[in-house]
């Protein structure tokens, strides 16, 4: 036998659940296209008890890359975290995207709801215990939730001869970052080290400290060369001993004469590409890339938001040369990229 759920009964803008998703309380006996379950036999004398149903839902055009969320850091016991911000966003599928916070101070532990944190980015209380923040993200419609990598708040025990704060600025088209420390028990340096993304920082000077201090102890540094558009800084310091602790991260925008407000990179590419948004807060835009016939091979939509880096995924480009054409609230950029 086979029963079948007729698809024209459907409410609008409704289709059934996933079929055979593991849970009989929640999933769909029927398939999506033809509302059709699966055949199934009827013995006569075993009494055999059945149960075939369909569930269904609101349309759902799915998330496919979770992006990510920034950044882990140390702080003292009692004081307020940074903001945890969505350093690439959600991308794939159609809708508005909804949130829900989570989060445990237990290390794998379970994750618990947040009441209320509903947006894309959450600002943690004054905190007292080493806490796991996770973001999860859906499609409206969907009933799946994906998730970007955690972010982990560690609350140290004593806050002696660590980072108080760091902060930066651009003058003269250089960033001017400051830094603060609370006595230092020891010889330490300073490692400046630099990101266009956030995630892959690498060094651009060491700085020595100030030796066996008791009170706060400031530096400064001055990154005469920074690169046209978002830069992510931190500082860690390290100690004779093997001790090393990271600042927490900053981003500061460096716009260069005569470059515009957006930018592509890295070029070559591999799997990924960012465009670089240079606007405190910009309106929806589009990303196409095309051969070079002019036929476009792919294109992406951007999501309002704030000013950093979107990243796109290309794994299913063929190397070779593409031009990539950027749009965002009237600024047009127009690039050649290479395919690795």
């Amino acid at each position: 036998y086979i029963i079948e759920f007729e698809t024209s009964s459907l409410p609008d803008g409704y289709q059934f659940t996933k079929i055979n998703a593991g849970n009989e309380a929640f999933d769909s006996d029927a398939s999506g296209e033809s509302g059709q379950s699966a055949s199934f036999t009827v013995s006569t004398a075993t009494g055999d008890v059945l149960t075939i149903d369909a569930g269904i839902h609101t349309n759902c055009d799915p998330i496919t890359a979770p992006g990510s969320i920034g950044y882990s850091q140390s702080i003292c016991p009692g004081q307020v975290p940074n903001e945890i911000e969505t350093i690439v966003e959600a991308s794939g599928g159609t809708g508005a995207l909804e949130y829900i916070w989570m989060k445990s101070i237990s290390p794998g532990g379970i994750l618990e709801p947040i009441p209320g944190s509903t947006s894309a980015n959450y600002q943690p209380p004054a905190l007292f215990e080493t806490t796991t923040y996770r973001k999860c993200v859906r499609r409206a419609g969907c009933v799946t939730w994906v998730e970007p990598p955690a972010v982990l708040i560690t609350v140290k025990d004593t806050c002696g001869g660590n980072f108080v704060s760091i902060t930066g600025s651009i003058a003269n088209q250089a960033v001017e970052l400051e830094w603060v420390t609370g006595a230092e028990n020891g010889d330490f340096t300073y490692q400046v080290e630099r990101s266009a993304t956030g995630e892959d920082f690498f060094a651009i000077d060491v700085m020595l400290g100030h030796g066996v201090t008791n009170g706060f102890n400031n530096y400064n540094y001055t990154d005469t060369h920074p690169r046209n558009g978002t830069n992510y800084y931190r500082v860690v310091m390290k100690g004779t001993n093997g001790f090393e602790m990271s600042s927490d991260i900053i981003k500061i925008m460096a716009r260069q004469p005569g470059q515009g407000n957006l930018a592509v990179f890295p070029n070559p590419a591999s799997e990924v590409f960012y465009v670089d948004v240079m606007k405190d807060q910009f309106s929806t835009g589009e990303v196409a890339i095309y051969d070079v016939n002019g036929k476009m091979v792919k294109a992406f939509n951007v999501e309002a938001g704030n000013s950093g880096p979107r990243m796109f995924l290309i794994p299913d480009l063929t190397s070779g040369v593409y031009f990539v054409k950027v749009i965002i609230d009237g600024d047009v950029k127009m690039m050649r990229l290479r395919k690795e």
